[in-house]
């Protein structure tokens, strides 16, 4: 058989894989009949020849080849359109000795292009391995069971407080999850159940987390949160210390939240209307359109010429990116009252 594994939880896809390694290992050569091939710069007549080459001192061999079926999807799928044709005519003729595997690190599409047409072969096994998204309900509680199960496999129990505080700090990276638990599962001995004060202590949220972390704190209006998030956030990863990045999503963010106001108020749509005039699940307008009622269309409107004027001026060196984004997040979390005072005195300094 081939076997075609797809889609991007690298995690879980790379253990479907080192499973197959270990049972081709069992009978007792080793690696000397695991091949692992570059699909993107391995010709397909070598993966042919590979695959009717006889096993050494055993009745199977393992043929791993990566990224190769993605090669003929999207634009480039007419500059291989013979190396696809070719694929496709050899592999009902695979040989009984030979397990090829294809590991492709993104889901293809499966309702048409090349995995449509190789899932139709009898010889096909295709698996798809998605992300799981904490943001997406379902994937929300498929990730809480795996946490769960995950720490049971390890010896210890956890607390429903402790997998939502994990969650808010790791996401959805299923390997630096595993990584969390090993350390919390050491933490709590191997014995007691994982709190949430164990992932306070140990687990530090990644950058993603970081970023709508403090998303959600500007359209909550709440200052010391969001600051506090911000500084997290270029403290801990050095890619971010421009500020550019932080300031782009701070951008969309007020951008999403003025056109969440203006279709309500000014349009009159009703959420249902809203919500697929702007293509966002459920829950993400539910989560827009509180934030957005704490806000007025000449504050939102304000604050992205503000921020625009902010990423100008880190571009040309003419402001400092930290001290920017953080008077950008105090003015964008002052309550209504504060703003209007704030305005009234740069009305009176002008008239000064």
């Amino acid at each position: 058989m081939f076997y075609v594994f797809h889609g991007d939880d690298e995690f879980t896809r790379a253990e479907e894989l080192a499973r197959f390694r270990a049972r081709i290992q069992e009978d007792g050569v080793g690696e000397l009949n695991v091949t692992t091939y570059d699909g993107r710069s391995t010709q397909i007549t070598e993966i042919i020849n590979a695959c009717n080459t006889l096993p050494f001192f055993t009745d199977r061999r393992l043929i791993i080849v990566t990224d190769m079926l993605q090669q003929y999807e999207g634009r480039s799928a007419k500059r291989h359109a013979g190396d696809a044709e070719a694929l496709v005519n050899y592999l009902p003729r695979l040989p009984d000795t030979t397990r090829l595997v294809f590991v492709e690190s993104v889901s293809l599409p499966t309702d048409k292009g090349i995995l449509k047409t190789l899932s139709t072969l009898p010889n096909a096994y295709v698996k798809e391995f998605p992300a799981l998204n904490p943001n997406r309900r379902d994937d929300a509680a498929r990730l809480r069971q795996w946490i769960s199960a995950r720490a049971r496999a390890k010896g210890v129990g956890i607390e429903p407080a402790a997998v939502a505080r994990l969650v808010e700090a790791v996401g959805g990276d299923l390997r630096q999850l595993d990584a969390e638990l090993e350390k919390l599962a050491g933490r709590a001995g191997y014995a007691r159940e994982v709190r949430a004060d164990d992932v306070l202590a140990l687990v530090t949220p990644s950058p993603e987390t970081r970023v709508y972390e403090m998303l959600d704190y500007l359209g909550q209006r709440r200052r010391t949160d969001a600051l506090k998030s911000l500084h997290g956030l270029l403290a801990t990863d050095p890619r971010y210390s421009d500020g550019l990045y932080p300031l782009t999503m701070i951008v969309i963010r007020l951008s999403d939240l003025l056109t969440v106001k203006d279709l309500t108020d000014n349009r009159r749509l009703d959420p249902d209307q809203v919500r697929k005039a702007i293509k966002v699940e459920a829950w993400r307008y539910r989560r827009l359109a509180e934030q957005a009622g704490l806000f007025s269309i000449d504050e939102l409107v304000r604050l992205i010429r503000q921020a625009l004027e902010i990423d100008r001026g880190i571009k040309t060196g003419a402001l400092d990116p930290v001290l920017s984004l953080e008077m950008l997040l105090i003015d964008a979390t002052r309550r209504p009252a504060q703003a209007r005072g704030t305005q009234r005195e740069r009305y009176r300094s002008r008239i000064r």
